[in-house]
């Protein structure tokens, strides 16, 4: 509904996702309950896929909750929004100078770090390397704080009085409230299954476990 690009949202669940192959590999051997399988002297538990099946729904139903509202929101239009639900002030500034600059930043690190290398730098496990990354860092922090000056100094000569203006008229519309209603309706259905998910899962093993694995 988005309409994202399919492959990088894909892309993204799966970085995410190899993460939670972790919980995979532990949290069925490791949480005790009933023994559905056993195998190399480890016992995988109904309780232990039970666990590693809810964290997996809820972190995938998460992040893509995330991708699906950011992706499609520009930032500075969040902060405005931010802004408009009379959020602190200084944190929407410092919210949108952060995005501004983090691209910034990272140019600048990019740039020292090209520099250390055509300088034949090599990264190791010595005293010369932890040396030349600290002053790496410093060089960055002492660069960002200058710059930052700058930038400051440049929007008050411009009439900068501590807030940014959206240029576009943000209005409440129907799909708004449409949307808004659908996500409280998904909220309210999320919070009463999770109320009563015991239920559900004694419920699904004795009809649904006891079929495959007893």
């Amino acid at each position: 509904m988005a309409q994202l690009p399919l492959g990088e949202v894909l892309k993204r669940m799966g970085l995410a996702n190899t993460f939670i192959l972790f919980l995979w590999i532990f949290i069925p051997f490791s949480t005790p309950g009933d023994v559905i399988y056993r195998c190399c002297g480890l016992q995988i538990t109904s309780q232990g896929i039970y666990e590693a099946s809810l964290l997996t729904l809820k972190s995938n139903a998460a992040i893509l909750t995330i991708i699906a509202f950011i992706n499609t929101t520009p930032i500075p239009l969040l902060g405005h929004a931010l802004s408009r639900l009379k959020l602190p002030s200084k944190f929407v500034l410092l919210f949108l100078l952060t995005y501004r600059y983090l691209t910034v930043i990272f140019e600048e690190f990019n740039r020292l770090m090209n520099a250390a290398k055509i300088r034949c730098f090599t990264p190791q496990t010595n005293l010369h390397t932890y040396k030349t990354i600290s002053y790496l860092f410093a060089m960055i922090l002492i660069r960002s704080y200058e710059r930052g000056k700058r930038v400051y100094n440049a929007m008050l000569l411009r009439g900068f009085d501590g807030k940014f203006y959206c240029l576009s008229e943000s209005r409440l519309r129907k799909n708004d409230l449409l949307l808004s209603l659908v996500t409280i309706s998904l909220l309210i259905i999320s919070l009463f299954i999770d109320h009563n998910l015991n239920y559900i899962y004694h419920h699904l093993k004795g009809t649904i476990w006891n079929q495959y694995f007893n």
